[in-house]
């Protein structure tokens, strides 16, 4: 069969026309930017995810409480532009409360905990791994550098009859409330 046939016969006609689409129609330059570095950081962000659910099992809202600070600190507030090293990203998210006003951190904590907050098994890790594909594509190659150190330092706790606990301080109260925020959106100058 030629390919035209293959072509007629095979596909439906939404189909169709999306590749033609795709064709005919220049892409945007920034989303060509996100294909070619989801290509770059998606090991990354499958090894992020993997730390996570494997070694932050005790306490997922810390883990994923360092990835949007790092973002936050360095890429919003630019607290990084001279120092590159491990040594001051640390001291950055020690003091953390210099940089992040208690709106905004109210604001990207209710986005961890609407994400925690599912119940389906397979729903909540799906949101766990969009949740850390959004940060991690905007972070440099530094930041994610630092992201693979310190997540990886925690080992499984689960052997020793321990689950995730990162709600229990939180109110049912404060849990309701944090639907009512939006998620933070990624600007479109933050992608590169």
């Amino acid at each position: 069969m030629h390919f035209n046939e293959l072509f007629d016969t095979l596909l439906n006609d939404d189909l169709k026309e999306q590749i033609y689409s795709l064709i005919i129609y220049k892409q945007p330059q920034e989303l060509l930017i996100q294909i070619k570095e989801y290509q770059n950081k998606k090991k990354y962000i499958n090894l992020f995810y993997k730390y996570i659910t494997n070694y932050w099992t005790y306490c997922y809202i810390d883990g994923l409480n360092l990835i949007w600070k790092l973002y936050y600190i360095c890429i919003i507030c630019k607290a990084d532009i001279l120092w590159k090293d491990m040594e001051y990203l640390n001291i950055c998210l020690y003091k953390f409360k210099q940089y992040i006003s208690d709106e905004d951190y109210f604001i990207y904590t209710a986005e961890i905990i609407r994400i925690l907050n599912i119940k389906n098994f397979k729903q909540k890790h799906l949101a766990l791994k969009k949740y850390i594909t959004k940060y991690v594509m905007v972070l440099k190659d530094h930041h994610i550098k630092y992201l693979n150190e310190e997540l990886s330092i925690w080992g499984d706790i689960t052997e020793y009859g321990y689950t995730d606990d990162s709600l229990s301080d939180f109110s049912e109260e404060s849990i309701l409330n944090s639907y009512k925020i939006p998620s933070p959106i990624i600007l479109k100058e933050y992608i590169t």
